[in-house]
């Protein structure tokens, strides 16, 4: 074999390993089955659906009873399993096979599922005088479910509607849900917050109330203020026990002293 042949097996080789080692790209396939009930189980749906890529291609819906196309990649898929009978019956079968009688199950974990929730205030404060500055206070409402909640925000009895902001019900990955709301106000001596809950599992409005005059910062001072008031006592005590004894003593020292003349 000449030079030139030797040369063209080796890049070829060399071309073949350079392919070897290039990661082939991803393709996720991915299936969904889905019950749907219309006045508990009056009325039910059973949908099958196919993805590629997060694309829906081709689904089976049992009110119409059979696959439709929803890409060109999935008008091959829908004509072909159209055509099997044995398919369209297996599909059409599970509204009464599986939907149906696991509606009860379902229905318990996830409709009838009830969750009270809790609540804590938090103020955001960058300084000390909460009633010098306007400050964001936050009611966080959390371990609640179902999703479905609404809360509110008075001050002294009077609902707030300014400066009310909102989140949506976030997922804790538990089967439960958190939920803020945040009021940005001026605060003075004397007011009352409340954070009022409204939730499918409460009886009654779940209320949590916050007053400045008892935060941590105002107990805080409360207590330094204690305390030095206790040691300032505990000092003049001592000093008082100190003072009385030295007096004692000085009484003590007889008044009758003979002197030795010079």
């Amino acid at each position: 074999m000449g030079t030139a042949g030797i040369t063209g097996v080796l890049l070829l080789t060399a071309f073949f390993l350079g392919a070897a080692d290039q990661p082939d790209p991803d393709y996720m396939t991915e299936v969904k089955t889905e019950c749907h009930f219309t006045n508990g189980t009056e009325r039910v749906r059973f949908l099958y659906r196919d993805f590629y890529n997060k694309e829906e291609f081709v689904y089976f819906d049992s009110d119409i009873g059979k696959f439709i196309a929803k890409t060109e990649l999935g008008k091959l898929d829908a004509d072909t399993l159209n055509q099997q009978e044995d398919t369209l019956n297996y599909y059409k079968s599970q509204v009464p096979t599986v939907c149906v009688p696991n509606y009860d199950i379902w229905h318990s974990v996830t409709a009838d599922r009830r969750v009270v929730p809790s609540g804590k205030i938090s103020v955001m404060a960058s300084v000390d005088d909460l009633y010098q500055y306007k400050h964001t206070i936050i009611c966080n409402v959390f371990g609640f479910y179902p999703s479905g909640i609404e809360v509110k925000w008075f001050r002294n009895e009077q609902e707030q509607t300014t400066q009310v902001g909102y989140s949506g019900p976030h997922s804790d990955g538990d089967w439960t849900f958190q939920f803020w709301v945040s009021l940005e106000t001026d605060i003075e001596r004397g007011d009352v917050f409340t954070c009022e809950v409204h939730h499918a599992s409460l009886k009654d409005p779940l209320q949590v109330r916050w007053k400045p005059d008892a935060s941590d910062s105002a107990k805080s001072k409360m207590v330094t203020g204690i305390v030095g008031f206790v040691l300032g006592g505990i000092f003049i005590a001592v000093g008082l026990v100190l003072y009385l004894k030295s007096r004692k003593a000085a009484l003590r020292v007889p008044t009758n002293e003979h002197f030795i003349p010079q």
